[in-house]
């Protein structure tokens, strides 16, 4: 039994509101977040429906699987976090799709780059 998925978790989620989600995803295939369960799906569509502000995690790991259900595209995301060891093609790749790309440990643009996107997609969120 999973008692964190299905249509009762979903609906617990639905009354809810988050400021920020951090979130994963099993693969990511042309330029789309996908999982093994439709349960998962449903759930992580909840909680990013809930969201102002929704930040993708992602290692290096997660563009060499696939996945059955899709989740969401790139464009659904705020920011995307991803491992140094994600290859620059990858990283192109993902920003071709209008995601806005982070490298965990490197700041290319100075201190403060990560939460100034944070704080940015945020107040923009909030806007509404």
């Amino acid at each position: 039994m999973r008692p964190f998925l299905g249509i009762h978790t979903r609906e617990a989620i639905k009354p809810l509101h988050a400021d920020l989600l951090f979130m994963s995803t099993t693969a990511v295939t042309h330029g789309r977040c996908f999982h093994q369960s439709q349960e998962t799906v449903a759930v992580k569509r909840a909680m990013m429906d809930a969201a102002a502000c929704r930040v993708l995690l992602l290692d290096n790991s997660r563009f060499h699987r696939r996945g059955v259900h899709e989740l969401a595209p790139m464009s659904a995301f705020d920011v995307v976090i991803v491992d140094s060891g994600t290859s620059a093609g990858e990283i192109d790749a993902l920003r071709s799709v209008g995601a806005n790309v982070y490298v965990s440990g490197q700041e290319p643009d100075g201190p403060g780059l990560l939460t100034d996107m944070l704080w940015s997609a945020n107040t923009t969120a909030h806007q509404d």
